[in-house]
């Protein structure tokens, strides 16, 4: 990334097709692979550790968010990636919602201190129900772009 949680255009998908949480976090990892941001090779350590971790209790937030994380992974960088669910998933949030927000966040073993700073910049981002609002609309990745990374700069 170019600065800390600055998200790239090719870091955000605006039409997430999975139907139930597993799937998605399968589509966002192999969307991560093909952009070269994750090893083919650490795929699916992650992916069970995303489902290991989703099963003790989910990572619903409310509102219609989930923020699915995991540090300790064998990556170079914390790699980002922001999902919309048009039809909605449901994650058992404890608002009955479905969620329509994922932002991904994998934190390497290196930054293992600074993951806790990570969720907390992502949660306060998306507490804001109009950036919420607003990344519905959208319609394409460079205008998500400009809204995810103007309320995460001024979340850190």
């Amino acid at each position: 990334m170019n600065k800390p949680f600055e998200l790239r255009k090719e870091q955000i998908i605006l039409d997430l097709k999975a139907k139930d949480r597993y799937s998605a976090f399968e589509e966002m990892l192999a969307y991560l692979v093909k952009l070269g941001d994750i090893p083919f090779t650490s795929q699916h350590t992650i992916l069970d550790k995303l489902k290991s971790r989703e099963a003790q209790t989910t990572f619903a937030t409310g509102k219609n968010i989930a923020i699915p994380h995991i540090n300790g992974v064998k990556i170079k960088n914390c790699t980002l990636l922001y999902a919309r669910s048009n039809d909605g998933i449901d994650f058992g949030s404890c608002d009955c919602g479905l969620v329509h927000h994922l932002f991904l966040a994998l934190i390497p073993e290196e930054e293992k201190c600074g993951w806790l700073k990570t969720l907390s910049m992502m949660s306060r981002a998306f507490s804001d129900g109009k950036l919420r609002e607003s990344l519905m609309s959208v319609d394409d990745s460079c205008e998500a772009q400009v809204y995810l990374n103007e309320k995460l700069s001024n979340s850190t």
